[in-house]
C-alpha cells in the first residue's frame, strides 16, 4: 500500500535495529548471508516450520483480527470501496458489487487444485468483494491495457498492457499493487515445494504457468511485474499491522514485510549480493537519499567536537541513492569549514569523504551547521556543530 513517505536519511552503524515489526529474535537466523534461490528455500523452510494454518470457515472470524480498517471499523477490502460490516456482509449470493464480501484466492485456488495449507493460508486469502472477485476470478495479476471491466475503486480486467504476457489479467489499484505482490512473493516462497505439481496438474486448464515456475519460484513475467509492483507501492503499516495479525493466528510471518525489498536478492537487482538479516534497510527505490556513516545517527544530529586548543577534524562518508545531480554543501559557524562544498553526482554516488574542520581562534563555544542540498533531495541534510575552545 502507498505511504506518504516522511523522507528520513538512513545510517549505517556498526550494528543496527529494525524498526518494521517486531519479529521474534532468531526467527531469521537461518537466511543470513544467502541470495537468489538458496536464500528462498532457506526462507520457505522458516516460514514452513511451526505454520499453523485455520480452516477455511474460521476464516471469517480471523478476519476480525487481520483485515479491519481501524478508521472505519469495517472490512478492508482492497478490490472495493465498498462498506462491509464484519459478519452481516458475508456472501451468500450477489448480483452486484457492494453486495457482500467473500473469501479471495491471490493466487487461485485452481491453481493448486484446492488443497491445504494454501486454500486458507491466511496471507494468500483476503475478504474482498464477491462482485468484483468473481470479475477477477482466477485470472493472473496484471497492468491492464484495454479495459472490459472497472470497480467503482478503479479495480480492472482487460487484457494485459505489460511485457510478457498479453491474455486477460486483473489489475488492483496502485495503492494495493504491493500487497498483491508481495502476497505472491510469499506464496512463490512458502509453497516452494509444490510449485513443480500445482503446474503439472493444472497447466493447461488454468494460468498458473503464466506466473509460477518450477526453477526459481517465477516466471520472468511475473518477477518483473511484482518487482515493479513491490518497488513502487513500498511496505504500509496495513501491512505491517496484517502480518503480525496472522503470526498470531498461524505461526508464520511474510518475510517480504519484514524485510522490505527482500526480493531484490531473490529474484531482482542484489542477485549478486549476500541478504544479511541484521542489515539495515536499503532506502526506497526511486526517492533520492543519502546515507552516512561516521557515528551520524539522523538528520539534525549535534556533533560535539569537545574542547580543544588547535584545529580538529571529523570526516562523514556520504553515500547516495538514487540522486538526479550534483549536491550542494553549506557550512555556517565562522570557526567551522569542510572538504568541499560540491560533491558531484558520480563521487557521490560511488561514495564520498566529507571532512568538517573545527579550528576555533577564540575562547568560548562554537555552533555551525553543515547543510547537504539538490541532487534531487527531497529535503536538505542538516548535521549542527558544537565545539569549545
Amino acid at each position: 500500500m502507498r505511504r506518504f513517505f516522511v523522507f528520513s536519511f538512513l545510517l549505517i552503524l556498526f550494528f543496527t535495529v529494525r524498526v518494521f515489526a517486531a519479529v521474534p529474535t532468531g526467527y531469521y537466523d537461518a537466511a543470513d548471508a544467502k541470495n537468489t534461490n538458496q536464500l528462498r528455500l532457506a526462507l520457505k523452510e522458516i516460514i514452513t516450520q511451526g505454520f499453523s494454518g485455520v480452516s477455511y470457515s474460521g476464516l471469517w472470524t480471523a478476519y476480525a483480527d487481520t483485515d479491519i480498517n481501524p478508521a472505519t471499523g469495517k472490512i478492508w477490502d482492497m478490490y472495493s470501496d465498498c462498506t462491509f460490516t464484519l459478519g452481516s456482509n458475508q456472501c451468500g449470493t450477489y448480483s452486484s458489487e457492494c453486495n457482500c464480501y467473500n473469501r479471495e484466492h491471490t493466487t487461485p485456488a485452481s491453481w493448486f487444485s484446492d488443497a491445504s495449507p494454501m486454500y486458507s493460508d491466511l496471507f494468500n486469502v483476503y475478504p474482498t468483494d464477491g462482485w468484483v472477485n468473481n470479475k477477477r476470478g482466477n485470472l493472473p495479476y496484471g497492468v491492464v491495457g484495454s479495459a472490459t471491466y472497472t470497480s467503482d475503486n478503479g479495480s480492472k480486467v482487460g487484457s494485459s498492457g505489460f511485457s510478457g504476457y498479453s491474455g486477460t489479467v486483473f489489475e488492483p489499484i496502485d495503492e494495493y499493487k504491493g500487497d498483491f505482490a508481495r502476497t505472491v512473493l510469499y506464496m512463490a516462497t512458502r509453497y516452494a515445494d509444490n510449485i513443480s505439481t500445482w503446474i503439472t496438474a493444472n497447466s493447461g486448464s488454468t494460468d498458473v504457468e503464466i506466473v509460477y515456475h518450477t526453477a526459481n519460484g517465477l516466471t520472468s513475467y511475473a518477477i518483473d511485474l511484482f518487482l515493479t509492483w513491490s518497488r513502487n507501492d513500498p511496505v504500509s503499516q496495513k501491512e505491517i499491522n496484517r502480518n503480525e495479525a496472522v503470526y498470531l493466528k498461524q505461526n508464520n510471518r511474510n518475510p517480504f514485510i519484514d524485510f522490505p525489498g527482500l526480493e531484490e536478492y531473490i529474484w531482482g537487482n542484489k542477485t549478486s549480493q549476500l541478504f544479511y538479516v541484521n542489515q539495515e534497510p536499503e532506502p526506497p527505490v526511486n526517492q533520492p537519499e543519502i546515507i552516512l556513516t561516521g557515528n551520524v545517527v539522523n538528520t539534525g544530529q549535534i556533533i560535539n567536537f569537545g574542547t580543544v586548543s588547535n584545529a580538529v577534524q571529523k570526516s562523514f562518508r556520504i553515500k547516495t541513492n538514487s540522486i538526479q545531480g550534483d549536491l550542494t554543501v553549506n557550512v555556517t559557524g565562522s570557526m567551522y569549514s569542510v572538504s568541499e562544498n560540491i560533491i558531484s553526482q558520480t563521487s557521490a554516488e560511488r561514495g564520498y569523504n566529507l571532512t568538517v574542520t573545527f579550528n576555533p581562534t577564540t575562547s568560548g563555544e562554537h555552533t555551525g551547521k553543515v547543510t547537504i542540498s539538490g541532487g534531487g533531495l527531497p529535503n536538505a541534510f542538516e548535521l549542527n556543530f558544537t565545539g569549545k575552545k
